[in-house]
Parts: structure tokens; C-alpha cells; sequence
């Protein structure tokens, strides 16, 4: 579904990319943003920052390539089990979380003097985190435990962003974006968590 928005829209950037005529956007750009991001297990938190080089395919359109970081979020969960007397009372707390970093194309096209449409998508390599602890109460003992498990896989990622130019240096973007880091189960199943990351994002050209 996300590829076929991404081209979806890539066919309507270019569209609308040939009917204008404006400043060549090729050039060094930085960009940082925050958004929610969503998957099977919660919603989240998250930020990004991309950084990357475009040069101008004409007075309206650039293409380049671009290096990014991202942080999915992360889900903390407490589980407290009160048995009763003289039962086992238990507390756990997990962190689970996902970052990934990742290298792809970057394409820009002006509408108007200060309206513009971003693309971008390619590879990422993510990192799955998961520890916690735990603890065990009798009235005779006190059992603890700690555990972290790190996994890690490469998957693609895709985006889109409708930008607004407050100076030629300086733009405002709305950013959709889509990944699909997934991890083997400690029963040997692939569980993939699809990531919707809607946001705002600040760009800096040099």
C-alpha cells in the first residue's frame, strides 16, 4: 500500500513539476523532524534526521541522495500480579523500542515559488531493542531477573513530504512516512511491525 501511494504521488509531483518554471533546487540539505509514529503495538513518539545532496535536473526538479537516522519509539510497559497469601507477587517492566539508519534518493519539485513536493525512500537497517526485569515476592524469597535482546534486520522505507519555503535556505514540510523493520520470535516466527510515521519536519539548504 505504501509503495503505491509513493508512486502515486511521484507521477502527480512530476505532473505538476513540468508545468512550472522556477529557481534551480540542487544542493547540500539538512533536515530534522518529530512525528507519531504507529505500529502493531502502540503509538509513539518519534524524530528523524536526514542529511544529503540533490542536484538540480532542471529549473524545477532535483535529485539526489540522502543518508538519515531514524527513532521509531518505544512502548515501557509495568505488570504488577498480586496473587495473595502465600502466593508469588510479581512485577515486570519492559522497554521495547526500534531505530533504524538508512541511505536512499531524495527528489524535490518546486509548484510555485514556495510550495514544494518531496519524495524519498530506499534502505534502512533497523535495530529492535527489548529489556526489562523482573521480580518475584514470596514471604521466604526474592527472586530478580534482567534481560536485553537485540535484533536486527533491513527492510525499505518511503516517504513524502508537501513543503513550504519560509526563505530559499530555510522550508517547513508535513511528512508522511512508511517502515517495515521486522525480527524473528523467540518461537522461530518473523514478526513485522509495520510503521506509519506522520509528522513536521524543518529543512536547511546550503
Amino acid at each position: 500500500m505504501a509503495i503505491k501511494c509513493f508512486a502515486s504521488a511521484v507521477v502527480l509531483a512530476t505532473a505538476l513539476a513540468a508545468s512550472a518554471a522556477h529557481a534551480q533546487t540542487g544542493g547540500a540539505f539538512g533536515r530534522v523532524g518529530i512525528g507519531s509514529a504507529s505500529n502493531d503495538l502502540s503509538s509513539q513518539g518519534s524524530y528523524n534526521l536526514y542529511g544529503g545532496y540533490r542536484w538540480a535536473m532542471g529549473r524545477n526538479f532535483a535529485l539526489g541522495l540522502e543518508a538519515g537516522y531514524n527513532d521509531l519509539g518505544s512502548k515501557k510497559e509495568r505488570y504488577i500480579n498480586d496473587y495473595g497469601w502465600p502466593y508469588v507477587t510479581s512485577e515486570e517492566r519492559t522497554d521495547r523500542g526500534v531505530k533504524s539508519v538508512s541511505l536512499g534518493i531524495n527528489a524535490r519539485w518546486d509548484i510555485s515559488d514556495k510550495f514544494y513536493l518531496e519524495a524519498h525512500g530506499g534502505y534502512a537497517r533497523y535495530r529492535y531493542r527489548s529489556q526489562g526485569r523482573s521480580e518475584y515476592y514470596t514471604p521466604y524469597t526474592t527472586y530478580r531477573d534482567k534481560w536485553r535482546d537485540t535484533l536486527y534486520s533491513t527492510g525499505y522505507y518511503a516517504g513524502l513530504g508537501v513543503g513550504y519555503n519560509i526563505t530559499p535556505q530555510i522550508g517547513v514540510l508535513l511528512t508522511y512516512d512508511h517502515f517495515n523493520p521486522k525480527y524473528w520470535n523467540n518461537d522461530y516466527t518473523v514478526v513485522r511491525l509495520n510503521t506509519d510515521v506522520w509528522g513536521a519536519a524543518m529543512e536547511f539548504r546550503f
